[in-house]
């Protein structure tokens, strides 16, 4: 590993810390200057130097990571100021799932890069599919029965149907896939990644606990639990990408590319 690629890996580490624990725990207290600040250039900071690392990498598979990344950053920033900006509140956050959509389905085209087709991994597709009925299925009073949330279930279940197809190519690619840490590190990361996207649906559509005389928990903290599982699975998979290369001295490639390689070379 280079300098400038562990320089790129300390900004990622710490600017997800700084956000994590220094805003995300009362972002709502902050000045709105420093909320601000920290939407435009502290959240999307993470993301955005994993970009830079896989950006380099001459590989199908983390040059589609890293188009993911850049959408992550753009949802990153959109999220936030749907809650910045009350009045473009609901257009905001629905942008910011469009972006999150969009890095998605860049994933599944990264995860699914290497795994051949006609396969099927029943048990993957089986918990797959159960965690995120679950979910959807314990939102729906707060959304597809809530009229102030009922036009949004739709996309949630599109959304919902997406992120389940790169969840599930993340973890059943592991029979296929020549690097095992890298694959080990894209199912952990892929996974967080869905723990913090159902706690921020849950954030955002179920209303916050409150004791007897209607004060909000301390415990109730979406948003911190939700960078707190967001970046790491960010950090997870662009880890599991960027080891690829170090696992292998013939760089990043997958099996059907070192197929063609064989044949090229008996021709």
């Amino acid at each position: 590993m280079s300098l400038g690629d562990a320089l790129l890996w300390f900004v990622a580490v710490m600017s997800s810390m700084i956000y994590t624990f220094g805003f995300s725990w009362g972002f709502a207290n902050v000045s709105t200057q420093s909320r601000l600040l920290a939407a435009f250039i502290l959240k999307p900071l993470p993301a955005l130097s994993c970009f830079k690392l896989l950006v380099p990498i001459n590989s199908k598979p983390e040059n589609y990571i890293a188009s993911g990344l850049l959408f992550s950053a753009l949802g990153d920033v959109l999220l936030d100021l749907s809650e910045l900006m009350e009045d473009h509140s609901v257009a905001l956050f629905l942008a910011g799932l469009g972006a999150f959509l969009c890095t998605q389905v860049f994933y599944i085209l990264g995860h699914s890069f290497s795994h051949p087709a006609g396969t099927l991994n029943k048990a993957v597709l089986l918990i797959v599919s159960a965690s995120l009925i679950g979910v959807l299925i314990f939102l729906a009073p707060y959304t597809l029965w809530n009229p102030e949330w009922a036009f949004i279930s739709p996309f949630l279940a599109l959304y919902g149907l997406v992120f389940g197809i790169m969840w599930y190519y993340a973890l059943a690619r592991a029979p296929h896939y020549p690097h095992p840490a890298a694959y080990n590190s894209i199912a952990v990361g892929a996974t967080l990644f869905a723990m913090s996207d159902a706690i921020l649906a849950c954030g955002k559509f179920i209303p916050p606990a409150r004791d007897s005389q209607g004060i909000v928990y301390i415990w109730w903290l979406p948003k911190f639990f939700v960078m707190l599982t967001y970046y790491p699975a960010q950090l997870y998979i662009s880890s599991g990408y960027f080891r690829v290369l170090a696992d292998s001295t013939e760089g990043s490639i997958t099996p059907t590319e070192k197929e063609e390689a064989k044949e090229k070379k008996i021709q």
